[in-house]
């Protein structure tokens, strides 16, 4: 499950079921304005990390969007 990868990954941050959805919905919804929305399986945790740095300030998005989008991304992506 999505929510149990991510309080794995992130013990001591506040990752709910609605923050991963927020994460989701800004994939899906801001990402997409300008590109289709990429798997969060197509790129590495390093990969991605990189684009959250170039992207999120062209997508106008807050830390604590970035934060969510991250913790969405990464989870997603564990096996």
């Amino acid at each position: 499950e999505l929510l149990t990868a991510a309080q794995t990954r992130w013990p001591t941050a506040a990752v709910t079921s609605e923050s991963l959805r927020r994460g989701r919905d800004i994939l899906t919804t801001r990402c997409a304005t300008c590109h289709r929305a990429p798997a969060p399986s197509l790129h590495t945790d390093d990969e991605w990390a990189y684009y959250l740095h170039e992207m999120s300030p062209r997508a106008l998005l807050t830390q604590t969007q970035t934060d969510e989008l991250r913790q969405f991304l990464l989870s997603a992506r564990t096996p």
